[in-house]
């Protein structure tokens, strides 16, 4: 019998998944999860999903989209919670098209997070921020009056990856204290 691979299987329980995704995001209410001490430069946590949730073929756009805002809520109740005397910066991240990539992230150095954000080429390929599009308004995803997004585009050419024989295009949002 042949064995059919965990990729060519659609995932079954989305709208489970997608409730836990969302009782985690809630569960950051008035909780700040960890101020980094400036020698630690950042901390992050990963999207908590099953990868073929947010990549593959059987992942959608709007379970793409659903996730996405639940990353947002979630980065938006963490700032809400910072400590005032913090100068830790609240961000999201959201990688298009791997998804799973995507996190949230307190970034405790400024020019750490800066270089994220620079244009010209970089440790994958050239970066380059995107003017004319944004993904909040692509996916109809809600946005708290005090959160910015910045979206940067990465070319990767063939051979940067021994793995990867051909270029591909990746792009990096970022959305919160991005400003």
């Amino acid at each position: 019998m042949r064995q059919i691979a965990l990729s060519e299987r659609k995932l079954r329980g989305i709208p489970r998944r997608l409730r836990s995704l969302r009782r985690w995001s809630e569960s950051f209410e008035g909780r700040f999860p960890y101020d980094p001490p400036p020698s630690q430069r950042y901390w992050n946590i990963k999207i908590p999903v099953h990868i073929h949730l947010v990549e593959g073929r059987y992942s959608t756009r709007d379970t793409r989209r659903q996730c996405a805002q639940q990353m947002i809520d979630a980065c938006a109740r963490i700032k809400q919670a910072k400590p005032p005397q913090s100068k830790t910066r609240v961000t999201c991240l959201i990688a298009v098209p791997d998804m799973f990539t995507s996190e949230i992230c307190l970034y405790s150095d400024e020019d750490y997070f800066q270089s994220f954000l620079r244009e010209g080429e970089g440790k994958y390929g050239k970066d380059e921020r995107i003017s004319d599009q944004s993904l909040s308004q692509e996916w109809g995803l809600t946005m708290p009056t005090d959160f910015h997004e910045i979206g940067m585009s990465t070319y990767c050419p063939s051979g940067y990856f021994k793995h990867r024989t051909w270029g591909y295009t990746r792009e990096r949002w970022y959305f919160g204290e991005v400003d």
